[in-house]
Order: C-alpha cells, then sequence, then structure tokens
C-alpha cells in the first residue's frame, strides 16, 4: 500500500468517526489528509448543515470509500478480455472487439439494481470528459425485458452508451464472464488487456485517466 493511500485511509477513518459522533464536519477534518481526500469528503457531505448528523447515505458513501482504499479490487494478472459478440439494445450485432485501439470500460448492469443506477451520473461524466479521447464505455444489460432498458435510455434515465442486452443475471455474455455481482466493472486498454476490475464512481474515471497517460507515454516513445 502506498503512503499516499495509508493517508487517504486514515482520512477518511477520522471522517467517520467525525460522523458517527455528530461533530461539525468541516471543522473537524480541514488540514488532515491529502487535499484530494478532503475535496471527495465534501463532495458527499456537500450542502449539509453543519450542526446536524450525516444522513445514512452520506455516512455509506464515506465509510464505503474507506473499504475501497482498505480493499481495492486486485488482479492475479492482467489477460486479454474475451470478445463479446451479442445484439445491442436497437437489434444490431457488434463486438467487444470492434473497439480495439480504444479504452473501453465495460459495465455489467441492469435497471432492476440500485447500485447499477448510481453509478450513472459518473458513466456521464466518465463521457462527457473523455468525449474527445479514444475512451469508449460499453455495457451489458441483464434486464429480464428489452423495452425496460430501451425505455431508460430513451427518457434519458440511463446513459446513452452502446449496450448488449443479454436477457438476465444468467445471460449468455455474464455466464461467459463470471459474473457474480452487479454491477461489474472492467477496464481495457488498447490492446483489449484488463488493466482494472471492480473500479467505480470517480474510481472508475481516475484509472481511465491512469490509462491515457500510460497511452500518450508510449505513442510519445514510438514516434521519438
Amino acid at each position: 500500500m502506498t503512503m499516499n493511500r495509508i493517508a487517504e485511509c486514515f482520512f477518511f477513518l477520522a471522517v467517520c468517526v467525525v460522523a458517527a459522533c455528530g461533530f461539525d464536519h468541516p471543522q473537524r477534518v480541514e488540514g488532515l489528509g491529502p487535499e484530494t481526500s478532503r475535496a471527495k469528503s465534501r463532495d458527499i457531505v456537500s450542502d449539509h448543515p453543519s450542526d446536524a448528523l450525516l444522513e445514512d447515505a452520506q455516512a455509506h458513501q464515506l465509510i464505503g470509500r474507506l473499504d475501497s482504499l482498505l480493499n481495492p479490487p486486485q488482479l492475479e494478472q492482467a489477460f486479454v478480455a474475451q470478445n463479446i459478440v451479442g445484439t445491442d439494445t436497437d437489434g444490431v450485432e457488434f463486438e467487444l472487439e470492434d473497439y480495439r485501439g480504444n479504452i473501453v470500460v465495460l459495465v455489467f448492469s441492469g435497471e432492476w439494481c440500485g447500485p447499477c443506477r448510481a453509478e450513472y451520473p459518473y458513466q456521464e461524466k466518465l463521457m462527457e470528459t473523455y468525449r474527445d479521447e479514444p475512451v469508449v464505455l460499453l455495457g451489458v444489460n441483464s434486464d429480464r425485458e428489452l423495452e425496460t432498458i430501451r425505455e431508460a435510455k430513451a427518457s434519458g434515465d440511463a446513459p446513452g452508451y452502446r449496450t448488449w442486452w443479454d436477457g438476465s443475471t444468467n445471460g449468455p455474455i455474464s455466464n461467459a464472464w463470471e459474473i457474480r455481482k452487479w454491477p461489474s466493472t472492467f477496464i481495457l486498454d488498447a490492446d483489449g488487456v484488463v488493466r482494472f476490475v471492480g473500479k467505480r464512481k470517480d474510481g472508475m474515471i481516475e484509472a481511465v485517466a491512469e490509462l491515457l497517460e500510460e497511452q500518450r507515454a508510449g505513442d510519445w516513445k514510438r514516434r521519438n
């Protein structure tokens, strides 16, 4: 574990204690931990009265951040993603390998899944941030009725990235990838190698930034 990660762990542990005791969050944690950590905690408790206990959802976000720092998803070994062939929500067949050369964020999701829907704002942020970059967001949808995801996309409730419809949590794509929890996220580099598993929310965006930086450095070396 890096020193930065250790510092961030202690910071979010302190924030959780402050929240549990009902102390004024900004006053008690200002000056503690890395600035990036303080910014993330401020995002979670923004617009919350300083003299009131945090809402359950805010406390869960803080605890979730601490848990993700203490138990980051690990890859035993990077591996080339197996290809996916199927039809999108418009009935058009396409393949995962069609997107080689791009950084691909692959999300197994479903409208039935509350934590999946909670990822939508971050997915929108990802698409907006990297709309001019070689970054693609793709989904595998597990709703039983195709119209469920179609209507969600049409209404704007779900982001409009291209999505395979798998028909259920036991669909052929989910089974081939051995998906056991939703959402599940895989981030592939331009060669189709799975580099990150389980990155969510801002962690997903940060992982893509890391791969882009790595890709640009490699391109520069090849040119020079």
